[in-house]
């Protein structure tokens, strides 16, 4: 729900809060000309930068 939550306020808002991860300290976030995504680290507390296919990192995608 966190991950949502911070993806609703950065759509409405263009700004992202880094919102309090249960797996690590803080949620995660990158934009670029495709969009943006949020991540948590995941279980493993280890950040890949949301790269949901080689690890597990939780995340949330939303294309332009």
């Amino acid at each position: 729900m966190r991950i949502l939550r911070a993806a609703a306020q950065l759509q409405a808002t263009g700004k992202f809060v880094p919102l309090a991860d249960p797996f690590g300290d803080t949620l995660r976030c990158s934009e670029d000309e495709k969009g943006f995504k949020i991540w948590s680290v995941g279980e493993d507390g280890i950040d890949q930068k949301g790269e949901p296919l080689k690890n597990l990192d939780l995340v949330f995608e939303v294309l332009k």
